[in-house]
């Protein structure tokens, strides 16, 4: 038998997310159903670097699986595109050892999550960003951003906590990036909780829309309380962009970072002079910090990056956990930020309310 990985991209609007549900659309079983058809054998399991949640995109999702075809990878690529629909493709296969895993050998992932807060609202994007009603400050969302660099507990930021055995990660990189009408948050971790980088997102909407200072982000870090930090943004503008694997199992170098992306991702996704402060005006503008670079600046690739399935800690097998429907995934916060006051809501998004997130 052969190991074989694949790196994905996909527009997750019109799926269940990623996990085999019965009665649902999802993209592993839409993709082993590809494979079989093109391998003939007889059990397909496809095992997902990280599983994304309904309305959850993918430019970088990295999956492998077990199969006695003695077809090359570049005819399975077009194979298996043949069978999928177009919300699905493969990018690249490659035959990897036995003992690889595309979850556990991972070891960072990158996600991105885009906002849109122009006047009127842009249909084209509505798919792709979480729309705001109301314009966010980039620099006090950056500024709120920092204390979160570095190893903490997260356990503000997951969903319906405990999922893993431990809520302790490292998030090696955070940039909030304003370019016209969008801005990019890009979260780059050794591993996620449920719903994480959304619970991140809403949270620094929050202060984006100057309902709470930049030093509340700290406050709610440090709560170890979901119901101390803001509501979880909606699916549609998060993206898996890059899985990360040590040297010996990296992937092939033609994957992804500069290919073509939804436009509401390649509009956030230019890259323009470093020293700006992520502002209000409209202009493009980049700033990031890098955990232990001391402030320093640092570019990043244009577009797409990719993330690790949770690479070390607790990481529940993939098929493990009993299947639930998409309303049982809804993120349902106390009303109270945790200080007693109200928490203003996220505006109403056109696209719909899907609370589902990344793992």
């Amino acid at each position: 038998m052969r190991n074989l990985r694949l790196v994905l991209r996909y527009d997750g609007t019109d799926f269940q997310g990623w996990q085999t549900q019965p009665g649902f659309r999802t993209v592993q079983e839409t993709l082993e159903a590809a494979i079989a058809a093109v391998t003939r054998d007889e059990r397909v399991r496809a095992n997902p670097s990280g599983r994304t949640d309904a309305g959850v995109h993918a430019l970088g999702q990295v999956v492998n699986f077990y199969s006695a075809t003695r077809l090359g990878c570049d005819v399975l690529v077009k194979a298996i595109n043949a069978h999928l629909p177009p919300d699905v493709c493969v990018r690249t296969c490659d035959e990897v050892p036995q003992a690889f895993c595309a979850n556990k050998d991972a070891v960072r992932k990158t996600y991105r999550y885009v906002i849109y807060d122009g006047r009127p609202h842009d249909p084209f994007s509505r798919r792709y960003a979480c729309h705001s009603r109301r314009r966010l400050d980039a620099a006090a969302m950056l500024r709120a951003s920092r204390c979160l660099l570095g190893r903490h507990d997260f356990r503000s930021f997951e969903t319906e906590w405990p999922n893993r055995l431990s809520s302790i990660r490292t998030i090696t990189r955070l940039d909030v990036v304003r370019s016209g009408e969008f801005i990019r948050l890009d979260v780059e971790a050794d591993g996620f909780l449920y719903n994480m980088v959304r619970a991140i997102a809403g949270t620094l909407m929050q202060v984006g829309r100057g309902y709470w200072p930049a030093g509340k982000v700290a406050e709610v870090l440090a709560a170890r309380d979901r119901r101390a930090a803001g509501p979880t943004a909606p699916p549609q503008g998060l993206f898996l962009l890059r899985v990360t694997y040590p040297e010996r199992l990296r992937l092939p170098p033609d994957v992804g970072v500069e290919q073509e992306v939804p436009a509401a991702v390649a509009d956030v996704g230019a890259v323009q002079p470093a020293d700006h402060v992520a502002g209000t005006d409209g202009g493009p503008i980049v700033r990031g910090v890098e955990a232990g670079t001391e402030g320093g600046h640092r570019l990043h690739r244009d577009l797409v990056e990719d993330e690790p399935g949770d690479g070390a800690e607790g990481v529940r097998p993939l098929g493990g956990e009993p299947l639930r429907p998409a309303a049982d995934l809804l993120d349902r916060p106390a009303d109270g930020p945790g200080d007693g006051a109200p928490r203003p809501p996220l505006d109403p998004q056109p696209g719909g309310a899907d609370q589902c997130g990344e793992r």
